[in-house]
């Protein structure tokens, strides 16, 4: 789980775990009480990256 990410980091945090073994990955630009807020605003890139891999 990924929170508090920006969309500058966003590129790179697909290929990181998928590197690194991850079978899932959770990111989100909200913090902490509440993680599950909202989606960041980069959510349809970051599905077009994890599609990309596959």
């Amino acid at each position: 789980m990924l929170y508090g990410a920006t969309e500058a980091q966003m590129p790179g945090i697909v290929p990181y775990a998928a590197k690194h073994g991850a079978g899932s990955v959770f990111v989100t630009s909200t913090g902490l009480p509440n993680l599950y807020k909202n989606l960041p605003a980069w959510w349809s890139q970051l599905v077009s990256s994890v599609l990309a891999m596959r």
